[in-house]
């Protein structure tokens, strides 16, 4: 069990029921009353939910609070989705500013995911509207006492100039709100700020008693009582945070306000706390029935003894809504540190649980489908993500479970010193990997205090360490840790990097934003890149007439530059698109129309650097600012992405289909071809997936479905949409492409990219290779032209197959007609060798092809091709093993010595002379050829070993025959048996200049040699 060091005071957890018994809220109801009572009563516009993970704002990890999918509305950046808006927004706080998860299980009310209830006002802050539409709801349809109903509002400060919010103390008067129940807080309860700079504002809070009967406790507010609390927030967003500290008037102010749902589900139930609600009793039942365990008994009392179990309990059926909710919003924990501690802390309480280590994970499974059951009506992504959840656990927790098994002496040895160093393996580093970080850092810093931004970078790069990770062990070692300062260090270190990686000009184009910003260049407007249609069999791409507003080069803004220069040039609209969402830019040319084709830029690379587009080549002729120019794009090569690119959508969309949780890592678009990678948390890509992921998209393009792109703001993201977890989108404009079978989405991904507009232009399509690393699969495809040559390709290679394995088993046959008959006949046995060798020259002819070709065959016919050329080149092997031992016994019979040179020697998969000189009796010399070795082998019996014979004198004969370079590398074995000569030719190897012709003749000539010498020794006897 995790020892959680915070703790938070925790004075009244015992809280009666407040209204009588035939009064039940269930969660469903809360929720629905209170939206309903905004939208069906007030005017308001229903939004639903934003993703957990904010999709236009990377700045933090989990949206925390209802305003966040708002945030560029408060600051006057985009126009709001309506005057007024309400919802309930899924939030998460495990990090950052607002971070509960220490706090989850010590008390009845802190959550690491919740609900917030909202209601925004945009453009106007109507106080007096704000206020009785929250106090009508409350002390109305949810029957809550005014007594118990305690009000705060902002009381000054004298230091920011602002006085005290008497228009508001005044409002809640109005309303009937007794002197006694206002109070004035400052500015640390009572004044919002978005962040250093920004939207703030004075802020109203309900509090409400849950003590019956209590009169006079307006001195619990705000005083850390968990008797008495915050309800519900009202924020009057009027000014906007300078960056010197002062405060400016908003031209537009704002209402946003806030409430938590599971407070107010536990509160108009009057139940102990947010965990006697039926959204987290069915988890907690749950929990008691799978495990067994000792029953829920509601202990907060730190000294109960029931209280770890209790604990354990809360914190499990917490973690549990937070990991189903994150992970069917695509927030992975291989991707979010802070879930992946969640996610292994939950894993630990689930072991407990369950009394074993390593036995939790399908509890913790159990759980999400309560979740589900629980919020999918609302949340119709955490039920149709829910195999996505299930799989993303099961793996993660197949993760944990070997990383728990590492136990290096190092790490033990440490955390006997440190135990608190143990915590830290849930955030995913390994035993190792923290043992040489934690040394590093006390090391290197020596007395310091600080771990230092360089450190610290290391420490990532090394170890794989997160900031989040370096700050706990930072901690644990009593030092202090800036993540601000480690993320400009990061920033710096990713900047040298893509300028040590990219191509020459790419690498400059950050540093061309400020010239082009200082020189005054107007924006590219490059909405024209969409401006296609088709026409025929083709695609029509109309050029664009604009002007050149910026010229680059050398690092410097210029007015002109001459032929023959390398730079980068900025119109005032273009129809190129730049590298972005995976697809390569556009080639072409932009011309000078005046000049009769001698003024002209090859452009080669395009790229948008902030509000910029700028097109990089060779230039010919001189090319001044103002210049009235063409762009004309290569035609060709945009149709091949755009071919490429829908058909990445096609194949995410049936992985989407075919697994469980496949998440794409990488995505590349070229003309030539299209590159994706997925993690398919534990599952593996194996054939057949493969050949239902090519029926899927085959079927898709044979239908000829439409594509269609749209465009909408972040809020009015349509369900279903493929969003991409790392992916920053913008609040407007975020482009949405479509591909439909009827009204069922086929494909509906959030993308920039550019697409044919129906997916028969496709054309023809396979997969064209699939690569399985440990942590992704890689799908490549072609289309078009590329895939037309695979298949003319892929119906060679399966010819070719299949004439081979008939070629195969005809010599098959030939082979087994010549050893059952025992065939004496050198003719025949040669004819045999030689079909051998054929069929073995076949094998070789197809390898070479495959090896060529092998990005440009169809990926099943490439694995089903080398199915039946390894069954064909065995089945080869075995006839090559078989005739070569026929043919030494055959030598071997009558003989009183054999020098022999193996014909089907290269038609083996390894050369084992010994074997087949333990065939004859007598001495023998056995020459063989395979891949870039030459091979001998001598025996002599040692009843007939002499002073001048035996084995070395008779290797000694054909040694310099067969060695005729100084590169040659020679291999002796002795044994009792006799001595093998291995050669290896550097010439060979390297240079390929000895062909196997020479290398024959060389054995040959050895042979001749060989049986020389060994004929005067056998004097008139006979040798084979």
């Amino acid at each position: 069990m995790i020892s959680l060091c915070r703790r938070v005071r925790v004075t009244n957890h015992f809280l009666p029921r407040l209204y009588s018994s035939d009064v039940n809220w269930s969660s469903s109801d809360v929720r629905k009353r209170f939206i309903e009572y905004f939208v069906n009563e007030n005017s308001h516009k229903f939004l639903r939910s934003s993703p957990l993970r904010p999709i236009s704002d990377q700045t933090i990890p989990f949206v925390n609070a209802g305003m966040v999918q708002f945030k560029s509305v408060l600051q006057g950046k985009h126009l709001p989705p309506a005057p007024k808006v309400a919802n309930s927004q899924k939030c998460a706080r495990v990090g950052g500013k607002h971070n509960d998860l220490d706090a989850v299980g010590l008390d009845g009310y802190h959550h690491t995911f919740f609900e917030m209830l909202g209601s925004w006002s945009f453009g106007s802050c109507d106080k007096a509207e704000a206020c009785k539409m929250a106090w009508k709801l409350l002390t109305g349809p949810f029957g809550l006492s005014p007594a118990r109903l305690y009000v705060t509002y902002f009381g000054g400060d004298g230091q920011m100039g602002l006085p005290p919010d008497h228009e508001t103390k005044d409002i809640w008067r109005q309303l009937g709100v007794q002197d006694s129940h206002i109070l004035p807080f400052g500015t640390s309860d009572n004044f919002w700020e978005m962040g250093l700079v920004g939207p703030c504002g004075p802020c109203t809070e309900i509090h409400v008693d849950h003590v019956p009967d209590r009169t006079n406790a307006g001195a619990r507010v705000n005083a850390g009582f968990s008797d008495l609390t915050e309800l519900w927030n009202l924020v009057f967003i009027q000014f906007n945070r300078n960056k010197d500290g002062s405060l400016t008037p908003l031209k537009y102010s704002h209402v946003d306000t806030g409430m938590g749902f599971e407070r107010l589900v536990a509160l108009l139930n009057g139940v102990k706390s947010n965990y006697d609600t039926d959204l987290f009793t069915p988890l907690i039942q749950a929990i008691h029935k799978i495990s067994g365990c000792d029953p829920y008994s509601h202990s907060f009392d730190e000294n109960d003894s029931t209280f770890q179990k209790d604990k354990s309990y809360r914190i499990l059926a917490d973690h549990a809504r937070l990991l189903t909710v994150a992970i069917a919003d695509n927030v992975f924990p291989h991707l979010e540190c802070k879930l992946r501690w969640v996610l292994r802390r939950a894993l630990q309480i689930s072991d407990n649980f369950m009394g074993k280590e390593g036995t939790g994970a399908p509890l913790l499974i159990e759980l999400s489908s309560y979740v589900a059951d629980s919020l999918h009506s609302v949340y119709p992504e955490i039920g149709k993500n829910l195999a996505k959840v299930e799989r993303t656990i099961s793996h993660e927790a197949e993760i944990y479970q070997a990383v728990r098994k590492e136990f290096p002496k190092n790490w033990v040895h440490l955390v006997k010193s440190k135990p608190e160093l143990e915590s830290l393996l849930v955030f995913g580093s390994n035993r190792s990997a923290l043992s040489a970080a934690y040394r590093k850092m006390n090391s290197t810093n020596g007395l310091n205090s600080k771990v230092s931004p360089a450190l610290a970078y290391h420490m990532y790069e090394s170890h794989g360490m997160s900031a989040e990770l370096i700050g706990e062990m930072a901690k644990i070692s009593g030092k202090t840790f800036s993540v601000e300062d480690y993320e400009e260090e990061f920033e710096k270190r990713r900047q040298q990097s893509m300028l040590s990686t990219a191509t020459k000009f790419v690498a400059s184009s950050d540093s061309f934003v400020g010239l082009l910003d200082s020189g005054k260049v107007a924006k590219t407007n490059d909405l024209a890149k969409y401006d296609y249609s088709p026409y025929a069999d083709q695609y029509s791409f109309p050029s664009v007439s604009t002007k050149v507003v910026g010229i680059l080069e050398d690092g410097s803004l210029k007015k002109s530059a001459k032929g023959g220069s390398e730079c980068g040039v900025v119109l005032d609209c273009t129809n190129f698109y730049h590298t972005a969402g995976g697809q390569a830019s556009d080639e072409g040319e932009i011309l000078v129309p005046s000049s009769n084709g001698k003024i002209s830029l090859s452009v080669k690379e395009v790229s948008k650097v902030g509000k910029y587009v700028i097109h990089y080549g060779n230039l010919n002729g001189t090319l001044t600012v103002g210049d009235s120019v063409i762009t004309k794009i290569d035609e060709a090569k945009r149709m091949a992405c755009m071919r490429n690119h829908t058909l990445a959508h096609l194949i995410t969309a049936s992985m989407q289909q075919i697994f469980d949780a496949p998440l794409q890592e990488k995505c590349s678009v070229n003309p030539s071809h299209v590159k994706m990678a997925y993690n398919l948390h534990g599952q593996k890509l194996t054939v057949e997936e493969v050949k239902r992921l090519e029926e899927s998209i085959q079927y898709s393009i044979d239908d000829q479905l439409p594509v269609s792109r749209y465009s909408v703001n972040s809020w009015d993201i349509p369900p279903g949409t493929t969003v991409l977890p790392d992916e920053t989108y913008p609040v407007d404009n975020i482009h949405i492409i479509d591909v439909k079978r009827g009204n069922k989405i086929v494909s509906r991904e959030a993308c920039c990219g550019t697409h044919i507009m129906n997916t028969k232009d496709i054309g023809k399509f396979c997969i064209s290779e699939v690569i399985l690393t440990k942590k992704a699969s890689v799908i490549c495809a072609l289309t078009g032209p590329d895939a037309a040559e695979a298949s003319r390709n892929s119906i060679t290679l399966s010819k070719n197959v299949n004439s081979f394995l008939k070629q195969v088993l005809a010599v098959r046959e030939t082979v087994h007609d010549l050893i059952s008959s025992n065939s004496t006949d050198l003719q025949t046995r040669q004819s045999t060798f030689d079909a051998i060798i054929k069929v073995h020259d076949t094998y070789n002819s197809i390898k070479k092809f495959m090896l060529e070709n092998s990005r440009r065959i169809s990926y099943l016919t490439y694995d089903a091709a080398l199915t039946g050329v390894r069954e064909g080149l065995s089945e080869i092997h075995s006839m090559a093993r078989a005739a070569t031992e026929f043919d030494v016994k055959r030598k071997a019979i009558n003989a009183n010595f054999v020098v022999h040179y193996l014909p089907l020697s290269e038609c083996l998969e390894k050369i084992l002379l010994s074997k087949y000189t333990r065939l004859v009796n007598g001495p023998v010399m056995l020459f063989a050829l395979h891949e870039n070795e030459t091979k001998v082998r001598c025996c002599v019996p040692q009843e007939i070993v002499s002073e001048n014979f035996n084995a070395m004198l008779w290797m000694q004969e054909v040694l310099p025959i067969l060695v005729q370079s100084e590169g040659d590398v020679v291999k002796t074995n002795f044994s009792s048996e006799g001595l093998t000569l291995s050669i290896q030719s550097r010439a060979f190897v390297y240079k390929s200049k000895i062909p196997l012709k020479e290398r024959k003749h060389r054995c040959y000539e050895g042979c001749k040699a060989a049986s020389k010498f060994v004929s005067r020794q056998f004097k008139g006897k006979k040798e084979n």
